[in-house]
């Protein structure tokens, strides 16, 4: 599996802990390749100037796992080392119709996410939590972004009634 230029953010590609009864997949990158109990990334960016991230919700109603992740550093040709982050989303809160400062509805996503990832000859391990997260626009930058296309940060903004904030 090449991981190359793979920075995946926060959440990362990231299986998500559906705690729904439905599936999300927002994953519009096709990132995730996903079988049975099996989720890996399969990705290789084309640029390193583009983020890219994406998620999908598990049809379950689990409330634990247990997980092996496996980052092959050897086949990533990553800026900064970086070889890509993988990790779960779980209290997954999902709102429609939240209006931008354009008057534009959005889907916007609440969630906390443990992640893993390489970083150089380190590896990393993070949990954070997220407020807000755009579903449309989810690529670009260091982190997710709000509704109005800026990073989150963990300075707390109110966008349409919505809460936009990460805290790490």
């Amino acid at each position: 599996m090449k991981l190359s230029k793979i920075l995946l953010g926060a959440v990362a590609a990231v299986a998500a802990m559906g705690l729904s009864s439905c599936g999300n997949n927002e994953d519009q990158h096709g990132i995730l390749k996903i079988s049975g109990d099996t989720a890996s990334v399969e990705y290789t960016n084309e640029t390193t100037d583009t983020t890219y991230r994406g998620f999908r919700t598990l049809k379950t109603k689990h409330t634990d796992a247990v997980a092996v992740v496996s980052i092959d550093t050897k086949q990533s040709t990553a800026v900064n080392d970086r070889a890509g982050v993988f990790g779960f989303v779980f209290d997954l809160d999902k709102t429609t119709n939240v209006k931008n400062s354009k008057e534009v509805k959005k889907t916007v996503y609440d969630f906390l996410s443990v992640s893993v990832r390489a970083n150089g000859n380190a590896i990393q391990a993070y949990v954070s939590k997220f407020e807000g997260v755009d579903s449309s626009n989810m690529d670009g930058g260091n982190n997710f972004k709000d509704i109005d296309g800026n990073e989150l940060s963990t300075t707390e903004k109110t966008i349409g009634g919505h809460t936009a904030k990460e805290t790490e």
